[in-house]
């Protein structure tokens, strides 16, 4: 029988790539509930994380699926729309983009648990995403009233501003939340994935990469792997071939990992690249 150890492993070993069958997530569960996970968070987060990784390779398959016949059916409306949610792409519908669900759960759970930090935190990152800038600053408010001054609160500032069209405004905050934490990889790191989801990549890859050498082993690799997409986006496959043999070698030293499914993938990514590169 594997170990709770071995479960999380493969899951976050394929979280990306997949590669899990329904015989393997129903054993996993049934490993997990014979030790009551109800007594334990980390089994109750262990166990979610299983049915989020099975969520995903399901749409996985159907992207998969939607890909092989849309050059047969290319003006079926509705394979390209599974196609899109598949791949996670955009949602147009308001219906969809709303948060106002998880707003909602969030304000009344934040009335029992006034310090919850994380709750708080996603309530104002679903208020900005939805342009709800007034009631994200009067929650920005109340978390500093009750879990005082945070530099991420100064960095949603910053978004809002943005956001608001007020860019000049938004990087005197950010600049100043860098300054003020120039130690804290974590801001760097904040700070550019933003820029990056708004498209400003030539100020994010600077910072990713600031974020990841003032971290200490093992190194969290997430910056890496956005820096990755950006030289994607831009077509520099030199640069992105540069930072894929840094994740490899993160695995390799940080985590002693030089085989499995993800990293596999890298490898093979390494191998794709040099024959562009080469081209």
């Amino acid at each position: 029988m594997l170990t709770i150890e071995e479960i999380e492993n493969r899951i976050w070993d394929t979280w990306d790539t997949g590669g899990i069958n329904e015989e393997d997530y129903r054993e996993f569960e049934e490993i997990i509930n014979k030790n009551n996970p109800e007594d334990n968070p980390e089994l109750i987060r262990l166990l979610a994380e299983i049915h989020i990784h099975h969520s995903n390779q399901l749409l996985r398959n159907a992207a998969d699926l939607c890909y092989e016949y849309l050059p047969t059916y290319p003006d079926h409306v509705r394979i390209h729309d599974y196609f899109n949610i598949g791949m996670k792409g955009i949602e147009s519908d308001f219906k969809k983009r709303s948060h106002n669900k998880i707003i909602k759960f969030y304000k009344k759970f934040l009335e029992e648990h006034p310090k919850s930090i994380i709750a708080r935190r996603l309530l104002i990152e679903n208020l900005i995403s939805n342009y709800r800038f007034d009631e994200s600053l009067y929650e920005i408010d109340k978390f500093e009233k009750i879990n005082g001054s945070k530099y991420y609160m100064d960095v949603h500032i910053g978004e809002i501003q943005f956001l608001k069209g007020n860019k000049e405004r938004a990087f005197e905050i950010w600049d100043k939340v860098l300054a003020d934490n120039n130690s804290e990889y974590r801001a760097y790191f904040s700070v550019a994935d933003l820029l990056a989801s708004y498209g400003v990549y030539e100020k994010a890859i600077p910072l990713y990469e600031k974020s990841f050498y003032l971290q200490i082993k093992p190194r969290n690799i997430d910056g890496l792997i956005s820096l990755s997409q950006i030289y994607e986006i831009k077509e520099l496959p030199v640069k992105r071939l540069e930072v894929v043999k840094l994740i490899l070698e993160v695995y390799r030293n940080d985590y002693n990992v030089i085989d499995g499914v993800e990293v596999d993938e890298w490898k093979n990514l390494v191998e794709r690249l040099g024959i562009e590169i080469k081209k």
